[in-house]
């Protein structure tokens, strides 16, 4: 499978989240403590950080925000493959100062964190002046979700602070997390285990979501570009554990028709890891899967391979799976 041209050109690399690359094992822990991250005390317009409980005199709102900087709004939902498309969004990230508002959000998943994961990378990563701003949820009930997903923000990201952080919840394996090789193959030997094990997944479902991510890994060090971002969430209503993954690297948009190659990819006599693996596992476990990268998407059903497009572009290449107890 092919996912771009080879492409290893070293570049800067932003500065690394502060709390979750400290060790694979991290990663891999069940986090019992809230995140210690900053909260605003907003006054006259302006947001103040510091430690504590916030304040909320005159807060900032999503239309004067517009002014200040570019401004993304996310749906009700950023669960599944279909969260990838607001990925889409990233060449609106054009100012300094961009605000990812979460405000609508209602349920969310690995998914929706990866996406938000890449989305702040991508805006990070040109320009050492950028910043990101994230706006949490309005609904009370779904901050813990939304915070243990999208964990400990990286260098020059930060919440609005309208919320203290929550204690990472049980169900989120491992929150939005940027990888560089080494970590990729931490988390592919150790790390994810464990993790996946410690958030009530079985054995059964574990195993095949650690062959995955090493899949993943691998087409990134083939044709892709470190670094990635990874994350693991749990629905314990349904017993369905997802992974997603995304890599900074040119995808499909190298070629001249990214559909018609997604089409072939996945054509019912194509071979390669990435199509082949959700095919061998499919009598074993109920398993879904999908792809995006530029204008062109895939599923997998739980037995067949779906290509469809065009859609909106993506940069990157954007790999999620699903596995239901």
């Amino acid at each position: 499978m092919t996912a771009g041209q080879p492409d290893h050109d070293d570049e800067d690399d932003p500065p690394a989240p502060r709390d979750v690359r400290a060790t694979a094992a991290g990663a891999a822990e069940d986090a019992s403590e809230p995140v210690d991250d900053e909260v605003a005390d907003v006054s006259g317009g302006t947001a103040r950080f510091q430690r504590g409980r916030a304040r909320t005199t005159a807060p900032l709102t999503a239309s004067n925000t517009e002014a200040r900087g570019a401004c993304v709004r996310f749906p009700e939902s950023m669960v599944g493959a279909e969260a990838f498309e607001q990925l889409a969004k990233i060449s609106g990230l054009s100012d300094q100062r961009a605000h990812l508002v979460l405000s609508d959000v209602r349920e969310m998943d690995a998914v929706g964190a990866v996406t938000l994961g890449a989305m702040m990378y991508s805006h990070l990563r040109p320009d050492h002046s950028h910043s990101v701003e994230l706006w949490e949820p309005d609904d009370p009930a779904c901050w813990p979700l939304v915070g243990s997903l999208v964990g400990p923000p990286p260098d020059r990201a930060q919440w609005f602070g309208l919320r203290t952080s929550p204690a990472r919840l049980r169900s989120v394996a491992v929150p939005s997390l940027r990888l560089d090789p080494e970590l990729a193959e931490a988390m592919e030997r150790g790390g994810l285990l464990p993790a996946v094990l410690a958030a009530g997944a079985p054995t059964r479902v574990a195993q095949p979501l650690r062959m995955f991510l090493g899949e993943f890994a691998s087409n990134t060090r083939t044709y892709g570009r470190f670094p990635a971002v990874m994350a693991v969430s749990r629905q314990n209503t349904t017993g369905t554990t997802t992974l997603a993954y995304w890599d900074s690297g040119p995808g499909l948009g190298g070629f001249s028709d990214p559909v018609a190659f997604v089409e072939e990819m996945t054509s019912s006599d194509a071979t390669g890891s990435l199509v082949d693996l959700p095919r061998l596992l499919s009598g074993r476990t109920d398993l879904r899967m999908g792809l995006a990268s530029s204008i062109a998407r895939g599923h997998f059903d739980g037995n067949t391979w779906i290509a469809n497009g065009p859609r909106a572009a993506i940069p990157g290449f954007a790999v999620c799976v699903s596995i239901r107890e």
